[in-house]
């Protein structure tokens, strides 16, 4: 009796219990309790079962099953047959048909009830491609630690736009002198135009009224793209009626034979047809009154005729560079490291590089190499007489003063092996 019981009480049974329709096996432990009264054992009255319930399923994996797409091989000759009858399962896309079979592609949710029809046809198929963009960046984006740093870099560029990370202050035409600078920087760094200020601080109108106050500013523009300010500002060009004096006179600026003087204060000590040099007065600061001179201020201009010379040579042959297709490789890097030129694309090219700094929160340097195809050429000069004298003039005349009046002009060609010379004499009046 007693061992009976202990056989029966270290038994444990095995079952098979269903959840959500999938069937597992689990151990079933049943226990007997004793009577106060007996010691036999009621199996039906008291039973206890001690189960595992099944892991949850991965939502991951489940996702992929969904959204993602398998492409199987079906070899045989009647594999039309199977094909029919797997698109009375689901819809197929990208049919490829071979002599020794097809190629299909179906949506992975499908796949279980596929390969059950496949095996049930006694055909022959292989999976041959299992994939899906969504599903991967879904499981690329749940990995921690790279979620944390993408959320990083996403606030760091939040916060950063919402400050100045660069500013570029460029002269439009002559360079500005080192005071007008100085002046420049500081009304920037009152008004608040500076890295690290905050964008919305910046009022660009203020800023280029500031600048255009400037006594030497002719021209100012200040404007703001996105967390970069963008100024420039043209120094003003000094005035052609405004002569060095030395004292009270007035003096010649250039080496030239005079033509008139205008005199609005003071005596004139050069007349038409005198030769003057850089130096030489012009208008002195006097007037006369009987035989005395009466000292006063010199003031007034003069004009003189002045001379302009220019070479120009045009050779027979010439190499002509055209231009082609341009192609652009970016690097980045960080904490300042120069990055190597990269391999250029074209055999001849012309290379232009340029950086970029993505701001102070974030230590990133984009580095862009421009590289530009050429293609060098021998072209004949095909010109005639007329249009290289034009071309020498051309390129004189923008020598030429505001103020220059051209009065004769003269030219002096020369043919050699090489090529033609073309020497262009201009004769102006101009202020002196």
């Amino acid at each position: 009796m007693l061992d009976s019981l202990k056989k029966k009480k270290s038994h444990r049974k095995r079952e098979t219990i269903s959840y959500f329709g999938d069937e597992e096996t689990t151990n079933v432990k049943t226990k007997k309790k004793r009577t106060s009264n007996s010691g036999d054992i009621d199996d039906e009255k008291t039973a206890k079962k001690v189960v595992r319930k099944p892991k949850k399923p991965n939502k991951l994996v489940e996702f992929r099953r969904q959204v993602g797409r398998t492409t199987l091989r079906v070899s045989g000759d009647n594999c039309e047959r199977a094909l029919s009858a797997v698109m009375k399962i689901c819809r197929v896309e990208d049919v490829k048909r071979s002599a020794d079979g097809c190629t299909f592609r179906v949506k992975s949710k499908h796949l279980g009830k596929i390969i059950a029809l496949l095996d049930n046809l006694c055909y022959d198929y292989k999976i041959t491609d299992n994939s899906g963009i969504a599903p991967y960046a879904l499981s690329v984006v749940m990995r921690p630690g790279l979620l944390v740093g993408i959320m990083a870099v996403i606030c760091a560029i939040i916060v950063s736009s919402q400050f100045v990370t660069r500013v570029s202050v460029v002269s439009a035409g002559a360079e500005i002198d080192a005071a007008l600078k100085n002046e420049i920087c500081a009304i920037l760094d009152e008004n608040g135009v500076k890295v690290g200020a905050k964008t919305s601080d910046v009022n660009e109108d203020a800023v280029q009224e500031k600048l255009l106050a400037l006594d030497k500013v002719s021209f100012a523009s200040v404007t703001r793209k996105g967390t970069r300010v963008d100024v420039v500002v043209k120094q003003a060009l000094p005035n052609e009626y405004v002569f060095e004096r030395d004292g009270t006179q007035v003096k010649a600026q250039k080496r030239a034979v005079v033509t008139r003087v205008v005199v609005t204060g003071g005596t004139a000590v050069k007349k038409y047809g005198d030769v003057v040099s850089p130096g030489d007065v012009l208008i002195d600061g006097y007037i006369e009154y009987g035989d005395e001179k009466i000292p006063v201020k010199a003031s007034g201009y003069a004009y003189g005729k002045v001379y302009y010379e220019k070479t120009m040579f045009f050779p027979n042959e010439s190499i002509v560079t055209e231009y082609g297709e341009s192609k652009t490789l970016v690097r980045f890097c960080m904490f300042g490291k120069v990055p190597k030129t990269p391999d250029a694309p074209f055999e001849k090219y012309v290379l232009k590089t340029s950086v970029e700094n993505y701001g102070f929160l974030l230590p990133i340097l984009v580095y862009k190499f421009e590289f530009t195809a050429i293609d060098e050429k021998r072209v004949q000069n095909a010109r005639s007489t007329d249009e290289m004298k034009r071309l020498a003039f051309s390129s004189l005349a923008s020598e030429f003063k505001e103020s220059a009046k051209v009065l004769n002009v003269y030219y002096d060609v020369k043919q050699s092996d090489g090529g033609v010379t073309v020497k262009v004499t201009a004769e102006a009046e101009e202020l002196i």
